[in-house]
């Protein structure tokens, strides 16, 4: 009886808490979807405003006492030596990349240089390289080259299959202004505001993660500035137990027509102990927004001599072929894509049609009077 009475008194009191916590909570989820809102109308209005720019970008390897001992370990002990740590310089930078980046609508156009000297795969092959990938919104081509000695070779895929987007080094221009190009709206619907307060040097930002394949820890974090249009000024890569496995952290400059424009970014690579393994500096050398760009730029047809790839019906079912000096096609492997294989049903003659609708007739008359027939004895 008394614990029925302390219950009666005590339901109200119970409700009210339950109706509070879940108001709370009500409000809560609304504020973390206003801010996902706002950040992302924020990311569109910018990628609506900028149609199309070019940026050219040099890319700097520093790499840290760690990775130079290691280096200079590895080149001593090869020659027979004993690495002495106090000949070890403390830094060293080396120019590792060329970059030039182009976009215009969803058309995107991004060129890679290595230089043998210094990049490490370059050095593997001990040749120069490029690499250029272009798409136009319908499908993506991949050129690779070897100025020094002359072989390239060329793939085709799906425009969904372009990976260059991903490149985490110029991932900050993308990043800034094609958001929602298509190959990243995987990325987009997955984003969440992380709650709670976050500042870079005392500027507050607001947190957004994409958690890796549905994961509760890992992934991607953009750290935005509320002040700028929600600018991404810093970038974190989480491995699966939320430890960092890389930093990016970004600077922006303001060009004549108000948009925000990332100028020069860091990337900072931990190991597995959360030292620094290696900090690669990127500067924009020049770059111009909304210029007007020809539809050539995004269009790649492959020189004469390119072995080509064309993955675009699946890895597994490529179709190889080389170009020859007229331009057309010595295919190797598969058919000429180029060339639609059209079925036909051979085209015969009245009299033969008539002929064999005539023997048909004749089949199916045979066959009911042979059936007839055995019924009859059947019934006798």
């Amino acid at each position: 009886m008394m614990a029925a009475t302390i219950a009666r008194k005590l339901l109200p009191s119970l409700t009210f808490v339950l109706t509070a916590m879940f108001a709370v909570e009500s409000a809560r989820a609304q504020s973390t979807e206003n801010f996902r809102k706002k950040v992302l109308d924020a990311w569109q209005r910018r990628q609506n405003s900028v149609e199309s720019g070019t940026f050219r970008i040099r890319s700097t390897l520093v790499l840290s006492e760690n990775e130079l001992l290691s280096r200079e370990h590895r080149l001593q002990t090869l020659h027979g030596k004993k690495p002495n740590p106090k000949e070890i310089p403390q830094s060293d930078k080396i120019l590792i990349e060329l970059y030039e980046v182009a976009f215009d609508g969803d058309k995107l156009r991004f060129l890679m240089t290595f230089d043998k000297s210094t990049h490490e795969i370059a050095k593997s092959v001990n040749r120069n390289m490029t690499l250029l990938y272009v798409t136009n919104g319908a499908d993506y081509r991949c050129l690779e080259s070897f100025p020094d000695d002359g072989v390239n070779s060329g793939i085709i895929q799906n425009a969904d299959q372009f990976q260059a987007f991903k490149n985490a080094d110029v991932e900050p221009i993308i990043q800034a202004f094609r958001a929602f190009m298509q190959q990243r709206h995987q990325l987009i619907n997955a984003l969440k505001t992380v709650d709670g307060k976050h500042e870079i040097d005392g500027r507050p930002v607001v947190v957004m993660q994409q958690h890796y394949d549905g994961a509760s820890s890992g992934g991607v974090q953009y750290w935005t500035d509320p002040s700028r249009e929600y600018v991404v000024l810093r970038n974190l890569s989480l491995t699966g137990d939320s430890r960092v496995g890389s930093q990016t952290d970004i600077e922006y400059e303001q060009d004549n027509s108000g948009n925000w424009v990332p100028v020069k970014w860091v990337r900072s690579d931990f190991d597995s102990d959360g030292d620094l393994r290696r900090l690669y500096e990127f500067q924009v050398v020049d770059y111009e927004i909304n210029p007007r760009l020809p539809k050539s730029l995004f269009e790649l047809e492959f020189d004469p001599g390119v072995e080509v790839f064309d993955k675009r019906k699946g890895a597994n079912r490529a179709n190889i072929w080389t170009v020859n000096k007229d331009g057309t096609k010595n295919m190797i492997r598969g058919v000429d894509p180029d060339k639609k294989d059209v079925f036909t049903t051979p085209r015969r003659s009245w009299p033969t049609v008539l002929l064999w609708i005539h023997g048909a007739i004749v089949l199916c008359l045979a066959i009911f009077f042979v059936v007839r027939r055995r019924l009859r004895k059947l019934d006798n």
